[in-house]
């Protein structure tokens, strides 16, 4: 398995935190905020991996892709830091919950859906195998 399997493994895993997270009892208070912590743990080891590795390489090629996912990565961390700040049982977690899964969503759909993923953000042009 190579690194960009990984980070879409963990894609599918947060991806499933979050289902666990949104279909949990409502009054099970211990169990929602343990699913928090694993998903707050998740999201912050994946975004650091990204901005660590992957986006350091992806800058020469594609800068302003670069720059539009770190600032996905840094609205993601508002939102978990917002969450952080709140008990499970707020009237506002759910919502603030349901935007983190979208901006999640929408990054990963923005990651994956181009078909050339985390390491091939390069333009065809720039691609070894087109040349």
């Amino acid at each position: 398995m190579n690194a960009i399997d990984i980070l879409k493994k963990d894609h599918k895993e947060v991806e499933s935190l979050f289902s666990e997270f949104m279909s949990a009892d409502k009054d099970d208070f211990s169990g929602r905020a343990d699913l928090f912590q694993q998903i707050d743990r998740a999201l912050i080891i994946h975004t650091d991996a990204e901005e660590q590795i992957f986006y350091p390489a992806a800058k020469k090629f594609s800068p302003d892709i670069v720059k539009r996912a770190l600032s996905e990565h840094h609205e993601i961390k508002e939102l978990l830091v917002d969450l952080i700040d709140l008990e499970v049982d707020d009237p506002g977690f759910d919502n603030r919950m349901k935007t983190l899964i979208q901006r999640v969503q929408t990054h990963v759909q923005e990651e994956e859906g181009r078909g050339r993923g985390h390491g091939d953000r390069r333009p065809k042009s720039a691609h070894p195998r087109t040349r």
